[in-house]
């Protein structure tokens, strides 16, 4: 029964017919019993546990400025990155009580959950510690691997939970009571080691990836060019929107770009030529997450949030979007609460243009280096399909695209 492979249509044949003549009484007194029984009724690929039997509550508090003497490590937790060390921090300075936090134990807000506010701490310090905001607990490692359950953390599975947890409520409170009724599927240890491993694979590549996107950006604010205002090399064709009509409406098949590319609600314009797009979202401009400037050609459907930029040039064009995708425009941003870059402060902008022969080969140098990017940013995109589909596996449900969603990155002490 411990080696039993329930998709193997024999197998589970036989265990269903051995398990269906054991005594309740039997079955109820030995839970790996029941839980196979379960998984045979349900043809699940693995069982289904709460987290209940699998998890170590940490209730080991202290404070810091009772011995200030010792060098104590602070951690926080990042949505982005999982557990930090805050060496900004200094614990003893205040009155507040610490968790004392262990290798391979989680941590988890329990307010921000739901923004991905928790992580493995993977650090080994002496007298590491978190705030008491946070809840801190471990698995028992015999039975449930740190590294699988953080998997899961990870999966559409977990993130379906959580906010169902909050559903309706004024603000989310993810208690240790719910973490412990959370409902897993539980492979044997063996193997959530290979889906571990599996996953890991994918985030190397991942990691990969993004240390050479960031050791690549493009700089091109040092060239030693003649500056030149931004109108004087290109027109703004803001006003040659035209509106849609209600039949383009309907038919659908005109690309549509908004200030971050394409994306897919309705908007009223429609330009029919080559042209460059630049942001207006201050919040874009800031955050860089997306280009703030990209070339469009033929019938495009345009958002108006994004300003439209008419060259004589194919080279001028891609010279001024790499430039403009390489600098921080956050000075010519007007408005506190909802920041823009506005028509007039468009305008200020200078680009220092080189030569028609120097634009040529700086152009071509750069959409080469962008074509090896692309392909590794596909490469990237790649790996977390893949890690997806992994996990799609292991809860037994069908893959499904990850939808590209922003989540701010934030850390919290």
């Amino acid at each position: 029964l411990l080696k039993l492979n329930p998709t193997n249509a024999l197998e589970a044949d036989i265990a269903r017919e051995y398990v269906s003549n054991l005594d309740n009484e039997l079955i109820l007194k030995h839970r790996e019993l029941n839980v196979i029984k379960e998984i045979l009724k349900s043809g699940a690929k693995y069982p289904m546990v709460k987290l209940k039997d699998y998890l170590i509550l940490n209730e080991n508090k202290i404070k810091p400025n009772k011995a200030p003497d010792v060098n104590y490590k602070v951690l926080g937790v990042s949505n982005e990155i999982g557990i930090f060390l805050n060496e900004k921090l200094q614990a003893e300075e205040t009155n507040q009580s610490y968790f004392v936090v262990a290798k391979n134990e989680f941590c988890y807000n329990p307010y921000r959950i739901n923004v991905g506010s928790i992580g493995l701490n993977t650090f080994d310090y002496d007298h590491q510690i978190i705030s008491g905001a946070y809840v801190v607990f471990a698995t028992k490692e015999e039975e449930l691997s740190s590294k699988y359950l953080e998997a899961l953390f990870d999966s559409k599975g977990f993130l379906a939970y959580v906010n169902d947890k909050a559903n309706g409520a004024v603000r989310m409170n993810m208690k240790f009571e719910d973490m412990e009724a959370w409902e897993i599927p539980l492979p044997s240890l063996d193997e959530q080691n290979t889906i571990v491993a599996q996953i890991e694979k994918q985030k190397a590549v991942i990691e990969g990836v993004n240390l050479v996107l960031k050791n690549n950006e493009f700089n091109l604010s040092e060239l030693n060019y003649p500056f030149q205002p931004l109108t004087a090399i290109c027109e703004n064709w803001d006003g040659k929107r035209r509106p849609i009509s209600e039949n383009e409406r309907i038919k659908g098949d005109i690309p549509y770009y908004g200030a971050t590319g394409i994306i897919d609600y309705i908007q009223d314009f429609i330009i029919n030529d080559d042209i460059l797009l630049v942001s207006e979202d201050g919040a874009n401009l800031k955050a860089r997450v997306y280009p703030i400037a990209f070339s469009v050609s033929g019938k495009s459907w345009i958002n108006n949030h994004a300003h439209i930029l008419k060259f004589d040039d194919y080279f001028k064009q891609k010279f001024v979007e790499y430039y403009l995708n390489s600098i921080s425009l956050e000075s010519y941003l007007t408005g506190a609460t909802m920041p823009k870059l506005n028509q007039a402060n468009l305008n200020k902008i200078t680009i220092p243009l080189p030569d028609p022969d120097a634009l040529k080969e700086i152009v071509n140098e750069l959409d080469a280096k962008m074509n090896v990017l692309n392909g590794l940013r596909k490469m990237k995109d790649e790996s977390k399909k893949k890690i997806n589909q992994i996990l799609a596996d292991v809860w037994g449900v069908e893959f499904v695209e990850p939808e590209n969603i922003l989540v701010e990155d934030e850390q919290e002490n």
